[in-house]
């Protein structure tokens, strides 16, 4: 049998392998914890985390969905060589400047920051989970050392399902509000609807109040908002109006519970995908709605997002933060005041989930 033949015939038994849903079922896309995500978003392509490129290598436009900056998942660890990246954030940058290197050889230029009030990280459960090393707890106590005060904690992603939640949000929700940071929360959403059965934006709110009820945590308790990230691909191509539906059903069946919302998504999303639907993502509609923006733009030497009413900045994926088992974390500028109303902790047991999805104290 000839190599071209063999390779048909592995192909056709591979496809009549691949379960396909009942007339008429809608299912979530297959997740794959090896990759962390289920389907592309401007993080991942087809499931695959997108190659760390340098934002200097990408041209105007090109590469990365938000300018030119060139996607790069916050979890997958990069070189360790201090070098091999273009720029970053460590403690001695504090709240309102970063470091860049146009190449990887140059020298370091600080870049300012104006009107940033604080400096956060963002987590999930890849965080834990190095690759290749055991997964363990971010030492959060370590976090706040470094200068970072805040933290937006994912605690899962899609339809409200068990196995969709985030494991390690107990973990880190607790650590963090342990260590006396302020805490926000985020969901990655797949919804190709606002409501219904799952998936849709019902059971992605749904979700969110489940695992927030769960871990007994009020409004009170969080100093930032809920966050419902879109930046699914799968959501692009759905008909205009429908994810102005997906966010306005989200955000009002959590801020109906008490909680502040808001809507994570890149520079590019908000300028050109969010921006067909207009009614529901203008800068000014949501400020009045009370939805507050969390922008995602990987910096080229810029000093803001370049965003409208951005709140929140995250503006780097490889900061180097002590405490966490990966080398590279998600880093954010805030440019507004935690809430002055959310209750501070004044003790914690730390509570942690191991590989398995049971709590254990430590």
């Amino acid at each position: 049998m000839n190599k071209t033949l063999r390779l048909v015939l592995v192909i056709a038994l591979a496809a009549a392998m691949v379960p396909v849903p009942a007339l008429g079922e809608e299912a979530e896309a297959e997740y794959d914890r090896g990759t962390g995500q289920q389907a592309s978003s401007w993080r991942f392509v087809d499931g695959v985390l997108a190659e760390p490129v340098s934002s200097a290598e990408a041209p105007e436009g090109e590469d990365g969905p938000d300018g030119g900056i060139a996607p790069l998942a916050a979890w997958e660890d990069v070189p360790v060589d201090g070098a091999s990246v273009a720029n970053t954030w460590t403690c001695a940058n504090t709240k309102d400047n970063y470091t860049l290197r146009f190449k990887p050889t140059d020298e370091d230029t600080i870049v300012s920051v104006p009107g940033t009030l604080a400096v956060g990280i963002d987590v999930s459960e890849h965080n834990n989970d190095p690759g290749g090393r055991a997964a363990g707890p971010i030492d959060w106590n370590q976090v706040k050392a470094d200068g970072v005060t805040f933290a937006i904690i994912r605690c899962g992603y899609g339809s409200d399902y068990a196995d969709q939640d985030d494991d390690w949000f107990a973990s880190n929700y607790e650590g963090a509000r342990a260590a006396g940071l302020d805490v926000g929360v985020y969901l990655y959403s797949y919804a190709p609807k606002a409501a219904g059965a799952a998936p849709s934006a019902q059971s992605e709110a749904q979700h969110v109040l489940r695992v927030l009820r769960e871990n007994d945590i009020e409004p009170a308790d969080l100093a930032y908002p809920v966050y419902l990230d879109l930046e699914d691909f799968s959501q692009t191509t759905l008909k205009r109006g429908v994810l102005g539906d997906i966010a306005t059903t989200f955000c009002s069946t959590i801020a109906a519970a008490g909680y502040s919302v808001g809507i994570y998504a890149n520079q590019y999303w908000f300028d050109s995908v969010l921006k067909d639907d207009h009614a529901v993502f203008d800068p000014d509609t949501m400020a009045a709605n009370g939805w507050s923006r969390w922008v995602a733009r990987y910096s080229n030497g810029t000093s803001s997002s370049e965003v409208a009413n951005t709140d929140i900045w995250q503006f780097t994926p490889i900061g180097k933060v002590n405490g966490t088992p990966k080398t590279y974390c998600d880093v954010n500028f805030a440019y507004r005041e935690a809430s002055a109303t959310a209750v501070r902790p004044t003790s914690y047991q730390v509570v942690y989930k191991l590989n398995g999805g049971k709590n254990h104290a430590s």
